[in-house]
């Protein structure tokens, strides 16, 4: 009867184990609410390459309530910033993009030239250094 049950147990926490296993790491990141005034800080000097060609950088926001993108503005040095999006994020993108795409185009895929993966938004703070 012991064994068993010990063999019942261990089917179960192994299913289980499987199951987390299979979730989506989007799924365990700290979702948290911008009211639109608070500032990211981003240092793109963490990739040596990211400024060459004078790029156009973006952030696209997203989580599960939807997605939105914000244009980052040169603060100190390598140091860029952009407000964040009111909304509720998850994670964020950095986008280098070409500068010739200007107006409608400005939005268009084709003016990527680059992206970092998804970086989960921290729910304390608001200065990326690291993102290569």
């Amino acid at each position: 009867m012991k064994q068993h049950l010990t063999k019942r147990f261990l089917a179960l926490f192994l299913s289980l184990v499987m199951v987390l296993g299979l979730l989506p790491v989007t799924a365990l990141a700290a979702e948290r609410s911008y009211d639109g005034t608070e500032q990211l800080y981003v240092d793109l000097g963490a990739v040596s390459w990211w400024q060459d060609n004078s790029p156009t950088q973006r952030a696209y926001f997203f989580g599960e309530n939807g997605i939105a993108w914000a244009l980052l503005e040169p603060e100190e040095g390598t140091v860029y910033k952009t407000a964040v999006p009111a909304g509720t994020w998850t994670h964020v993108i950095l986008v280098r993009c070409n500068p010739a795409y200007q107006g409608e185009d400005y939005w268009s895929a084709d003016s990527k030239w680059n992206q970092t993966g998804d970086i989960a938004r921290d729910s304390e703070k608001n200065f990326l250094q690291s993102f290569g």
